[in-house]
């Protein structure tokens, strides 16, 4: 698939959807038709699992072997297949886990547009190279906003 291709994806599926601001600075997209008046304030991120670490926001999560959610790395296919989002603010371990397992998320900075993000093998950190194993988790749609994809 070349990059136009990807562009064109991008764009009929950017217009499938709204963008809803939260109070907390955290934006998700909604489909058009999802939100009746009055019930916005209901769309949340996931919420998940204890935080078996701190994380910080951006952070690539995963279950880890504890059952607690971790920093996830592309050390192991295992670990691949436990990915299950990026974190949507820092936090202190213990407690319960925000992240967001597929959308749009709008906070980075200088993401190069149009590229495919990996999990890298440095726990929770994500690159446009894969890391040992390859597990693809977003594309950079502008310079700060990243379509996660968990699939």
């Amino acid at each position: 698939m070349d990059f136009s291709e990807i562009n064109e994806k991008i764009d009929r599926l950017m217009k499938q959807f709204i963008w809803h601001n939260h109070a907390d600075g955290y934006t998700q997209p909604v489909f058009l038709g999802q939100l009746t008046q009055g019930t916005s304030h209901d769309i949340k991120p996931v919420a998940g699992g204890i935080l078996g670490e701190a994380i910080a926001n951006g952070d690539a999560l995963m279950i880890g072997t504890d059952g607690k959610i971790h920093k996830a790395n592309a050390s192991s296919q295992a670990n691949c297949d436990r990915f299950v989002g990026i974190a949507i603010q820092s936090q202190a371990s213990g407690e319960n886990a925000l992240y967001i397992s597929s959308g749009f998320k709008t906070d980075y900075t200088g993401l190069a547009v149009g590229s495919v993000y990996y999990l890298s093998n440095t726990s929770g950190v994500i690159s446009t190279s894969p890391g040992s194993y390859t597990k693809r988790v977003g594309i950079a749609v502008s310079d700060n906003t990243m379509l996660i994809i968990n699939n």
